[in-house]
Formats: structure tokens, C-alpha cells, sequence
């Protein structure tokens, strides 16, 4: 699935837990749930979660997507009244795009 964010066209690709793991350089050891790619604009998600960890996943995905796509980055230190706005701003966005991607 494709979304817009900021001018930015970013998508959603399922793959299986082997793939996800190279896609992530990560160990075999590893269990990923997803992980967001900023350098290709893709949410990556384990097509092997059951619809509830998936969703949930996603949610946690579109947050990193929309906090980087709105300038947060990578910044560690957030205070509460910015953790305010984040919420504030993101509650419809991120609501739109799990409703459309499990429909």
C-alpha cells in the first residue's frame, strides 16, 4: 500500500521473517517485527504476525515514519509538552492509514 506524508510517497511491504531479517542486516537470531527504511521510504512488516501484533506494528512504523517526515529525526530527548504535539498531530494520521491498510 502507498500513503503521502509531507510531500513524501512512502509504502507499506510485508515479507517473510527471513527477508525482513536481510533486508535489516540484522542476525538470524533476531525476531523483527518491522522496522521503517527513511533511506527508501518503506515500511517493512513480518507477514508472519498474527492481524493484532501487525496492526499494533504499524502503528509503532507510522510513528517513526511521521516523527522523521515532521523533523523529530532521531532526537532522544523529548519533553512532555513535545510529546504533546506529537501525539496531537499524528492521532488522524496514523488512524487513516491502519484503517485503510486493513480494510
Amino acid at each position: 500500500m502507498k500513503f503521502k506524508i509531507n510531500n513524501s510517497n512512502w509504502k507499506i511491504v510485508e515479507l517473510d521473517t527471513k527477508e525482513l531479517t536481510k533486508r535489516f542486516n540484522g542476525s538470524e537470531d533476531e525476531f523483527l517485527y518491522g522496522f521503517c527504511s527513511y533511506t527508501e521510504n518503506i515500511i517493512y512488516l513480518n507477514n508472519m504476525l498474527v492481524e493484532d501484533r501487525k496492526k499494533h506494528t504499524l502503528i509503532h512504523e507510522l510513528t517513526h515514519c511521521w516523527t522523521f517526515e515532521n523533523g523529530w529525526g532521531f532526537n532522544e530527548e523529548v519533553s512532555r509538552e513535545d510529546l504533546c504535539n506529537i501525539v496531537a498531530g499524528i492521532n488522524s494520521f496514523i488512524n487513516k492509514i491502519v484503517d485503510m491498510y486493513f480494510k
